[in-house]
């Protein structure tokens, strides 16, 4: 009797843990869900973001464009043939018509005529009904550009024309077609049936996908719902809140959640994003493991019954063998630890390396805007946006270069190109930063007889940058950076092998570290230690782009001597050189400017060991009279704070990962002082480091509160204010 006890006893045991396995199996999956809603809705508000970012810049060409042509005087025909000077995107259109008429030219030839050039739109008046001040930019709602017989809509300006001597007033129309929009965006890879629209404040259609059907959106969304979705309430949801989700069935019938996210740029317009369910959601949770730990309950019930039956050996047998998967689960657990670990530091390194060139970027553009008069601290304030914006993007590229090259998207594009002038554009594009790091930069071609190639231009160029960048960052002031050509002896005919040497004299590397040098997010050191910035895919790009160009890259390195870098390539030879010159842009960012009354006399410490950072935030404290006094390091404010009097600092802005003492050490220390007042003193942190477990790790040091690089302004001063408490 006791022994059927014990078996009853432990068959409810197995079936209060298959109950168990199967509601944790549920939670999992609701949060699967629910982690796969935010990523939608984070998407959508990148392409916002994407959108806004394309508005703003297309407005700005618009307004540049109508000012030149105010201030020249120009006639219609002038106007035409000044437009066909400015560069003009193949999918933009500019077009010029009469304010009262609506009657005018295009730049560009209808498709079906190419003699032809007049528009007329006196047929749709409705489309610039809203325009009432004709003084300020103003986007067309969609209609269909008569040049192309696509949809598009349009940024226009009001401009003043010439006819027989007197001005008229003229519309001019910049047109952005539906699909270059569209092609701008960037969907990730698991959204392949994806479809976005964007909508003014009444639900038409400002672009509009095939796959949604109806001349306006919330018609469209009704009509295939019908029962299951109030149009009223559906309308009222769209307008009133900034993003949100819903969930309905498309024209096919197939359930899809909708993210949608009003544009900052233009009020009134929101992004609407339909991605099919399951493909957000997923099939469902992975029973695997649940089946896995169920079967192993009921092999341990079928041992527990054949113990009681007596085979005791077949029972040793059986625990030997659970005892040898359980080590083996031990190995993958510890491998998938490793695995998240790295993931993580990536992550964090990550972070911090593209905060810390965003916090240059958007702080120096605030300074900027506040001392517009004074020409040559502005100028000096741009040269370091350019140069944060640059960093920040050669960060971008490297991570989309990777994903690009793992996915298999690039190939090689082959072309006429000339080696020396090849060499003569990287000089170019490296003698500034040469120069600025104090180094001797050389290059030298030797025995190279073929100047005239066939190769990919501009992959060779991101092959030899990437190698001379690396040589910059890793040589100390005063050291020699060459890059030496070789034309090597014994290729076919109708080809040459070339040998690129990029040497330095810098700090080299260790031969452990130089044989993983290739792998990506491969680091020697932590950039936060370093000091020296980097994704840690640079040489994994380059590795790729010669093998995808057939050639062979080695490294020889010793530290404190310096590093050696040979690519060995085989081109196809040509018997003309060609010409080629790069465009280049510029970007203007314009700044608010904020009261700096209510901060007058108060005394701060800002504590950071970049000196980037502490001369941006020190210049915006200072702009609102506040005293500033730096330290760069934990220890050293510390230090500064316990030597001070109670009341001569009024606040600690602490950044959190430096050298010597991390600002979450050099809290607790001051929070730990035998004086109470300096103990108590009020500290933010102000730090790259932005994920929600750094905040709670700020307060868990006894920081008063978090401010995230690159900081806004207004949060600064409010946050500020708070624990100034000025009134």
């Amino acid at each position: 009797m006791k022994r059927y006890a014990i078996v009853f006893f432990n068959i409810i045991i197995c079936m209060t843990l298959a109950f168990g396995i199967i509601a944790y199996a549920g939670i999992q999956r609701n949060a699967a869900h629910e982690q796969a809603e935010k990523n939608l809705a984070g998407t959508t508000e990148i392409i916002c973001g994407i959108t806004d970012n394309y508005f703003v810049e297309t407005e700005s060409v618009c307004s540049t464009w109508a000012t030149y042509i105010n201030d020249s005087a120009m006639t219609m025909a002038e106007t035409l043939q000044y437009l066909n000077t400015v560069r003009i995107r193949d999918d933009v259109y500019a077009q010029v018509i009469w304010a009262d008429d609506m009657i005018g030219l295009s730049r560009e030839s209808y498709l079906s005529n190419p003699d032809r050039f007049d528009v007329d739109y006196s047929g749709r008046r409705q489309l610039f009904e809203a325009w009432t001040d004709r003084s300020t930019l103003f986007v067309t709602p969609r209609f269909t550009n008569p040049v192309t017989g696509a949809y598009g809509i349009a940024f226009c300006r009001q401009v003043n024309l010439l006819e027989n001597g007197q001005p008229r007033p003229a519309i001019l129309m910049r047109i952005i077609q539906n699909d270059y929009l569209r092609s701008r965006w960037i969907f990730p890879s698991g959204y392949s049936e994806a479809s976005i629209a964007i909508i003014d404040e009444n639900g038409k259609y400002v672009l509009k996908p095939d796959s949604m059907k109806n001349e306006d959106f919330f018609s469209f969304l009704y009509s295939y719902n019908q029962g299951e979705i109030d149009q009223a309430q559906l309308e009222q949801q769209v307008r009133q809140n900034k993003s949100g989700l819903i969930t309905a069935k498309n024209a096919v019938g197939k359930t899809c959640l909708w993210s949608f996210r009003h544009l900052d740029t233009n009020e009134g317009w929101t992004a609407v994003m339909a991605v099919p369910q399951t493909i957000v959601t997923g099939s469902g949770p992975d029973w695997f493991m649940p089946m896995l730990i169920l079967v192993t309950l009921l092999v341990l019930f079928s041992i527990d019954m054949y113990y009681f039956a007596g085979i005791r050996r077949h029972d040793r047998q059986v625990q030997e063998q659970l005892r040898e998967q359980g080590e083996q689960l031990q190995v993958a657990l510890e491998g998938a630890e490793y695995a998240n670990k790295a993931k993580t530091t990536f992550l964090n390194n990550m972070s911090h390396d593209i905060r810390t060139p965003m916090n240059a970027i958007l702080g120096f553009t605030n300074l900027a805007a506040s001392r517009v008069e004074d020409t040559a601290l502005v100028k000096d304030y741009l040269n370091k946006i350019q140069a944060s914006g640059e960093h920040l993007l050669s960060l971008i590229n490297d991570v989309l270069d990777m994903s690009r090259i793992e996915s298999g998207t690039v190939e090689i594009e082959e072309k006429e190109a000339s080696l020396p002038a090849i060499l003569q554009d990287i000089q170019n594009i490296l003698q500034l930063d040469m120069k600025r790091k104090q180094l001797t930069f050389e290059v030298t071609a030797d025995a190279v007889t073929h100047n005239a190639i066939i190769c990919d231009k501009l992959r060779l160029n991101q092959i030899l940058i990437n190698l001379l960048s690396n040589a910059v960052k890793f040589t100390e002031p005063g050291g020699r950076v060459r890059l030496q050509v070789t034309e090597v002896p014994g290729a076919p005919e109708g080809r040459a092998d070339f040998a690129f040497l990029v040497s330095d004299n810098g700090i080299g590397m260790g031969e452990e570290f130089a044989a993983h040098i290739f792998e990506p997010f491969t680091r020697e050191k932590n950039s936060t230690v370093s000091r020296i910035e980097g994704t840690g895919l640079g040489m994994a790009i380059t590795k790729h782009i010669v093998d995808l160009m057939g050639g062979t890259i080695t490294v020889k390195s010793e530290k404190g001597k310096g590093t050696d870098f040979t690519v060995a390539l085989r081109f196809k030879l040509v018997d003309e050189q060609p010409a080629a010159s790069e465009p280049s842009a510029e970007a203007k960012t314009p700044a608010e400017s904020i009261d700096t009354a209510i901060f007058a006399g108060k005394r701060v410490l800002l504590v950071d060991d970049v000196e980037l950072n502490r001369e941006i935030a020190a210049a915006v404290l200072e702009e609102v009279d506040i005293l500033v006094e730096t330290a760069v390091n934990g220890r050293e404010a510390v230090d500064m704070v316990a030597a001070s009097q109670p009341g001569y600092y009024d606040l600690v802005l602490m950044d959190v990962m430096m050298p010597e003492m991390d600002g979450y050490a050099a809290t607790r220390t001051i929070r730990h002082l035998e004086n109470e007042a300096l103990a108590g003193i009020p500290i933010i942190a102000m730090t790259a480091n932005a994920f929600d477990e750094d905040r709670r790790a700020s307060f868990e040091a006894g920081m008063n509160a978090h401010i995230s690089k690159p900081f806004r302004l207004d949060e600064l001063y409010s946050c500020m204010k708070q624990y100034l408490a000025i009134n």
